[in-house]
């Protein structure tokens, strides 16, 4: 008995290895030309939306840096603070909505509801609207 990985003849091997060139290189010529296209529309969308590439290029710090201000900073020693200065009046969003989604879910309406979120509108399955309370 014969142990050991099984071994293709050269001339299979090689054509299996061609197919999978001529493959890989397909794949990479789709990227690229994906790639390509992508630009382009990005430089069109630039020109024609009146975008100053130079000046975006210029403060792009000033959007990146956007992000670390408005996060908020963390303490062990005061995180309910933090966390409650950061989700300002988080409870009474939650309850609004609890309230808002036991009600469109409480009516009779069958499994084809529509409840957008807060409650602003719920359709039963006749398509008529319900009765439901504005959230702002």
């Amino acid at each position: 008995m014969r142990t050991g990985l099984p071994t293709l003849p050269s001339q299979r091997l090689d054509q299996l290895l061609a197919q999978y060139g001529r493959t890989v290189a397909r794949s990479r010529q789709q990227y690229l030309l994906a790639f390509a296209a992508i630009a382009v529309l990005i430089g069109l969308a630039g020109r024609y939306g009146e975008v100053d590439v130079a000046h975006l290029l210029r403060h792009l710090s000033g959007l990146t840096s956007y992000f670390g201000r408005i996060l908020p900073t963390l303490r062990p020693e005061h995180l309910s603070g933090d966390v409650a200065e950061w989700y300002w009046n988080l409870f009474g969003w939650l309850k609004l909505l609890s309230d808002n989604g036991a009600d469109c879910l409480s009516r009779d309406t069958g499994r084809d509801d529509f409840c957008r979120c807060g409650g602003i509108s719920c359709r039963g399955k006749s398509g008529a609207k319900l009765a439901a309370p504005m959230v702002y």
